[in-house]
């Protein structure tokens, strides 16, 4: 089960699921988006069932779980990747912004987890696999909501592998750096945070499939945290040291407003005046 699987990297562990032979179940709020990505599954043999909706809508989660459960039955595997992310600063968020990407950047995922898990204990086997961030090491300016989500959800997902693991459930957060996908676009605000980091720093920028590829291969060797690339994991202590020394460098283009949130499952309006 993939949350979030419309496009970008939801949509590329499904396909990476799909060679590794799972049956899918995936949730987004685009159909037309969905079925672009299980069409091509369905053709290969994959079976695959969709669930379209809004997470954040009340009762959405158990809705979600009660059609999960018809489709597909209780699922092996749970991936945590619907998400969304506003660059801006804190101050210029409105309460009801900063709850709504709390809730889908860690809420949705505890009460998901919540909804499976005693299914998951009774059968002795299972997986969760929690689309996290590496911001939770690298904080940028103007992400703090962003970075306060991840690093709960680190948070949560380690605590939670190690209450269950020796009952046969784990969970593993996957901490990508930069991810080229359009949770990172922002209508209206200029060009897209992950464009300017990729101008400056092209080598920091992965491409959704990499992500899939590091979290088929968690569930072969389970571990509580995944740092992708693993270079990221090795160079981390040294850059997280050095940061004093860069600032703000790696980061985002000063704000010249404050754009609406973007998610990972819906492409955003179309900026008219193009790239600046």
């Amino acid at each position: 089960m993939v949350t979030g699987a419309s496009r970008g990297i939801g949509a590329a562990i499904a396909r990476a699921f799909a060679a590794e032979g799972f049956r899918l179940f995936l949730a987004g709020r685009d159909r037309a988006a969905l079925e672009a990505v299980a069409a091509p599954l369905r053709e290969g043999g994959t079976p695959v069932a969709l669930w379209v909706g809004e997470l954040l809508e009340e009762g959405a989660v158990d809705r979600l779980a009660e059609a999960a459960r018809a489709a597909v039955g209780v699922p092996y595997v749970l991936v945590n990747n619907a998400g969304a992310v506003r660059a801006a600063r804190l101050e210029l968020r409105s309460p009801g912004e900063v709850a709504d990407e709390l809730r889908l950047d860690l809420g949705v995922p505890l009460v998901l987890a919540r909804a499976f898990l005693p299914d998951l204990l009774r059968r002795g086997r299972g997986h969760l696999l929690n689309l996290g961030s590496g911001i939770v090491d690298l904080p940028l300016p103007r992400l703090a909501v962003y970075a306060a989500a991840k690093s709960g959800l680190r948070g949560f997902s380690v605590a939670l592998d190690r209450e269950t693991r020796r009952r046969g459930v784990r969970s593993t957060v996957l901490e990508p750096i930069f991810v080229r996908t359009a949770l990172g676009r922002l209508p209206g605000g200029g060009p897209p945070p992950i464009e300017a980091v990729g101008r400056r720093h092209p080598h920091l920028v992965l491409a959704p499939e990499v992500v899939a590829r590091y979290a088929v291969g968690a569930l072969y060797r389970p571990r509580e945290i995944v740092r992708i690339p693993r270079a990221w994991g090795l160079l981390r202590p040294l850059l997280v040291a050095a940061r004093p020394l860069y600032g703000n460098r790696i980061g985002l283009p000063p704000p010249r407003a404050a754009p609406a949130a973007a998610r990972e499952d819906r492409p955003p309006p179309a900026d008219p005046s193009g790239p600046r």
